[in-house]
């Protein structure tokens, strides 16, 4: 019984500690860089050749494009890019330095949203063949 007693205040210690501990795994840790940001046109050209404008436009929440170079993942904020061609699942992207990046991967199922004068906007980028970006602010 004494030594039950002994390990009780070790137990209630680290049953105290350990919860903190877990609670920091985020801190510090490989955080991506913070993007500039802005508010964004677009000019939307669809599959069906329909094209709408909209603004506050972001793909999937985000001020930038998601796509697969490769096997890695890449991320290229909307503030580079010119325009994008989109052709089946593969993009290609033009900068605004005037070179481009061509042969990306992309997930079909990723939206773009963004507001029309008539509301809310949104559309797959399998729905898309082509999306001019435009920083306003």
């Amino acid at each position: 019984m004494a030594s039950v007693n002994k390990r009780y205040p070790w137990f209630l210690v680290m049953a105290f500690i350990i919860p903190l501990l877990m609670g920091m795994s985020g801190l510090g840790g490989n955080q991506a860089k913070t993007v500039e940001m802005g508010v964004y046109d677009a000019k939307i050209l669809d599959t069906s050749n329909t094209t709408v404008k909209i603004s506050w436009v972001n793909m999937d929440g985000k001020l930038m494009f998601k796509g697969f170079l490769g096997k890695g993942r890449i991320q290229i904020p909307f503030n580079n890019i010119s325009y994008i061609d989109i052709s089946k699942d593969e993009a290609c992207i033009h900068l605004k330095d005037n070179k481009k990046l061509c042969g990306l991967k992309v997930n079909a199922l990723s939206r773009i949203y963004g507001k029309t004068d008539y509301g809310n906007y949104q559309i797959a980028l399998k729905d898309i063949k082509r999306i001019e970006l435009i920083k306003i602010r």
